[in-house]
């Protein structure tokens, strides 16, 4: 999702309640992660909270670094990882760093 803050706050509204007049029987067998911008993480987290919506908030990417600035990557209850095209040395550092946190 890319949008400004305000079009993520009304797509993930939209999309709550279209997903809360949906059947449950097909929604239980999967998880479904909702993954917007880094800037939109922590409202999004909260929408999909306050709705009781059987959601996860997920963020887009990691860092393989435990601490320093690397704005920009970060992360909630899922991640989306290997989405740049990293090298593949550089994606497996990332799997291994997540997979020890």
């Amino acid at each position: 999702m890319y949008f400004s803050l305000s079009q993520t706050r009304q797509v993930t509204a939209s999309l709550l309640r279209q997903l809360a007049s949906v059947a449950p029987s097909p929604l239980s067998r999967v998880d479904i992660f909702l993954m917007p911008d880094f800037v939109a993480l922590a409202e999004t987290a909260e929408q999909i909270r306050l709705s009781g919506a059987d959601l996860w908030p997920g963020a887009q990417n990691c860092h393989a670094e435990d601490r320093g600035a690397y704005t920009g990557e970060g992360g909630l209850d899922g991640l989306f990882l290997g989405r740049f095209g990293h090298d593949p040395e550089a994606f497996v550092r990332t799997v291994r760093e997540v997979a020890e946190a």
